[in-house]
């Protein structure tokens, strides 16, 4: 198909124009795009995540697992740090340029008549790619919500539904059995779902409103038990092996419990053996390009880089900084999307830092830092300092502070990790 958007570049700049066409609830917009390159989403096995988080860690340990396995393992996530094919993966490998334009061309007439949104078009890629590669499986990640989720146009082999807490309050709901309603959409009768450590409203919920009667909780899944952690690693007994996992967190016994019940129960599917699960969670990062999960980016000084963007994330990352560092404060690089609830992020910002160095972002959706520093202000603390960008704010801070976390955002995460891509401060 001839087009007059040729390059990579030219075609993410239309694709990401469509953001103004917002969110819009409904799935068929995504089956017709689908449908018009021969329904690629029907050709390929698939497991389905939602959540508010951990998704994206459960994701890509369960992709690295398969890939060590020998399976051919898509992965679709977002949002991407620093490329846009960051998102589109098999075993670890990100799609090519020349796929992105080949797969745009052949979606552009139709998305253009229905007015298709940038994740619907996104999606609709990966499905061609997954399907069109042949994989053996696909780990597919909901961007928000589940029920009205672009990706809900699959049948999986399994669902998985992680940690439910409030976010995207404005287009989920206000309560937590509104966003469970939302996250739940994706369960899908006579396909089992494993249900991560939850709150007993989101349990109760979820069984209430379910149409399946094959739900599995994985906070009862005893086979595994904690051994020790460091601040980028934990360490793990299943089935009397040692298993060392390259994600830390206080969080982290409910993603494990998760993953290895979804292993159990997909063992007829897709066997594999300890090895292959020792293998998996140890090299998570290499083969699933996860990043930004307190991530350590330099030692001297101490930087340390984490996505967490709502209260819940950040109460995960406050005590498991706490845990290891319990006398140390720091120096926190903070933004946030302006979309987000910040008033139970701020208690524990205060709390870990002796300043707070707001930049700018290249994103709209990004608070003003000047707006921001008044929220600060609101809750007591003063001690804020305003940059014009991430460069500025990564300067300021290496030039004076043995301590720095960066917080609030995959968004300013991945300004983060292009400066650090781009000089060694």
């Amino acid at each position: 198909m001839k087009s007059d958007i040729i390059s990579k570049e030219n075609i993410l700049k239309e694709l990401f124009s469509k953001h103004r066409l917002g969110i819009k609830p409904g799935l068929e917009r995504t089956l017709i795009l689908s449908d018009s390159v021969g329904n690629p989403h029907d050709k390929f096995k698939s497991i389905h995540v939602a959540g508010t988080n951990g998704k994206g860690s459960v994701c890509s340990t369960l992709s690295s697992v398969f890939t060590e396995a020998g399976f051919k393992t898509g992965l679709y996530t977002s949002p991407h740090l620093i490329d846009f094919n960051e998102r589109i993966k098999i075993d670890g490998n990100c799609i090519n340029d020349e796929k992105i334009i080949e797969y745009y061309n052949r979606l552009k007439i139709s998305g253009d008549k229905i007015n298709a949104t940038f994740f619907e078009i996104t999606t609709v890629m990966a499905f061609m790619y997954f399907a069109e590669s042949n994989v053996d499986i696909a780990v597919i990640e909901t961007g928000m919500g589940g029920r009205f989720d672009s990706t809900n146009i699959i049948l999986p082999i399994l669902s998985i539904i992680t940690k439910i807490d409030f976010d995207h309050s404005e287009f989920l709901g206000d309560s937590l059995e509104q966003i469970s309603y939302e996250k739940a959409g994706i369960i899908k009768q006579d396909v089992p779902c494993v249900i991560s450590k939850n709150t007993r409203v989101v349990y109760d919920f979820i069984k209430k409103s379910s149409k399946s009667d094959n739900l599995h909780f994985s906070e009862y899944f005893g086979d595994v038990e904690f051994i020790k952690e460091d601040i980028e690693s934990s360490t793990w007994i299943y089935m009397n092996n040692k298993i060392n996992y390259t994600l830390s967190g206080v969080y982290q016994i409910d993603n494990i419990k998760t993953i290895l019940f979804a292993l159990k129960l997909l063992a007829h599917h897709l066997p594999v053996e300890i090895h292959h699960i020792a293998k998996g969670l140890q090299n998570v990062k290499n083969n699933s390009g996860l990043r930004a999960r307190l991530e350590i980016l330099f030692r001297d000084p101490l930087v340390i880089l984490d996505g967490s963007h709502n209260t819940n994330s950040f109460e995960n990352l406050y005590l498991t900084i706490k845990k290891h560092y319990p006398s140390h404060k720091w120096t926190v690089i903070f933004n946030v999307m302006s979309d987000k609830n910040t008033d139970g992020i701020f208690s524990y910002i205060n709390d870990l830092a002796d300043e707070v160095i707001i930049p700018g972002l290249r994103t709209e959706r990004a608070y003003q830092n000047r707006l921001l520093k008044e929220k600060f202000i609101e809750k007591q603390f003063n001690k804020v300092v305003l940059k014009d960008s991430v460069d500025e704010a990564i300067k300021f801070g290496i030039s004076k502070s043995k301590r720095i976390l960066i917080c609030g955002s995959f968004y300013l995460a991945g300004e983060v990790l292009e400066y650090f891509e781009r000089s060694k401060p």
